[in-house]
């Protein structure tokens, strides 16, 4: 995935968040709580959950340290403390030094697309008792109190940005703007770029 475009509008089907700071504040699920829990058959269908949007976020790169307006170390996540680590490395953000959004250096060992948002269901132990209510899959993916419902819950990502298109057409200069949307899915573990619409415009 070339990154192309310049944050600008970010459309997210699901919920996922990494402030562990956020956990702190709350109470984990009793066991009163834990009777309401209840995994869902395998035979149930999948629900469509309407697209998320104008939502505001912020790139960041795993493993970077804090400095300047970023004052929080990426080393960590709300569900890994060793998240770097398990990453496989640092995530340099130095174009020289990626191709896209992969390290050069290493091979990563955790999808390497992330955005954060400001939710996490998981307390100091257990989940935030409101979990239940406020994560829409939350029944069907609760694995017990120790796995978050929310991390690798993704399903797709659209992306709008600026992208600039220049070139020769029938022996003629050409440059043109368009509005770029790119619509991301995971399959097999990976997210790949299944539908890019172009939208021409004039720059002002």
């Amino acid at each position: 995935m070339g990154k192309r475009w310049s944050p600008g509008l970010f459309c997210f089907a699901l919920l996922i968040a990494f402030d562990s700071a956020f956990a702190a504040q709350t109470e984990p699920i009793t066991e009163k709580d834990k009777s309401r829990i209840r995994r869902s058959s395998a035979s149930r269908p999948a629900r469509a959950y309407p697209w998320k949007t104008n939502i505001v976020t912020t790139v960041f790169w795993i493993g970077e340290q804090p400095g300047g307006n970023n004052l929080v170390p990426n080393r960590t996540s709300a569900w890994d403390k060793q998240w770097a680590k398990s990453y496989g490395g640092f995530e340099d953000p130095n174009l020289a030094h990626r191709r896209g959004y992969v390290p050069i250096k290493f091979m990563p060992q955790q999808n390497p697309f992330y955005y954060a948002l400001p939710y996490n269901d998981k307390a100091h132990t257990g989940h935030r008792t409101e979990a239940p209510r406020v994560v829409p899959w939350f029944q069907e993916a609760y694995r017990g109190s120790a796995v978050s419902t929310c991390k690798d819950r993704w399903v797709a990502i659209r992306i709008t940005g600026i992208t600039r298109t220049k070139g020769k057409f029938m022996g003629q200069e050409l440059s043109t703007h368009k509005r770029a949307t790119d619509v991301f899915v995971k399959c097999d573990g990976r997210w790949q770029c299944v539908l890019t619409h172009l939208t021409r415009f004039i720059k002002k």
